[in-house]
């Protein structure tokens, strides 16, 4: 399969190279996704440009953000099947830490990202977590499906969560 690696920190056209690698096996626990549509955000430029915070190690697959069709379901995987619409939440959280055990899982401090600690959707096929899929309805295009995961969970974190916006609360 073909992918995209950042070898080395700089500007995209002397730092990117499309790479010949091997399709991925799901794990336990995960899916082989077939990438339809990939979004970029700021941690895909980040993974490139260097973060403040962050050594980096290089190569790296940047692709934060993805959504397609479920090509292969791995052992301990219930509700997916091959075929599936799906979108991929990019941050995988610990699941044991206190924000996690409230449900608050984009707060966790454990927290890895598609692209930056995993090998991200620049590929034409991915091995991810199935606890971090969402279906994506027929009438959704794939571009679309990709993109909303970080836009939504920021706007829904913002109104919600920060602006007290939860009219459950005021009652």
């Amino acid at each position: 399969m073909r992918t995209v690696h950042i070898v080395e920190s700089g500007p995209p056209e002397e730092v990117l190279e499309i790479r010949d690698r091997p399709r991925p096996d799901p794990g336990p626990g995960e899916v082989r996704l077939e990438v339809r549509a990939c979004a970029l955000q700021h941690a895909d430029v980040f993974a490139r440009t260097g973060h403040p915070e962050i050594e980096d190690e290089f190569p790296k697959r940047p692709g934060t953000e993805m959504a397609g069709v479920v090509d292969e379901v791995g052992d301990a995987v219930d509700g997916w099947s091959p075929g599936d619409r799906v979108n991929v939440y990019h941050h995988v959280s610990c699941g044991a830490c206190e924000f996690c055990e409230r449900g608050e899982q984009t707060m966790c401090p454990h927290d890895r990202k598609f692209g930056s600690d995993f090998p991200g959707g620049l590929a034409e096929y991915v091995a991810v977590p199935a606890a971090n899929l969402e279906p994506v309805p027929e009438h959704v295009d794939m571009e679309t499906a990709a993109a909303w995961p970080s836009s939504f969970t920021t706007a829904w974190r913002m109104l919600v969560s920060g602006g007290g916006s939860n009219r459950a609360s005021r009652r």
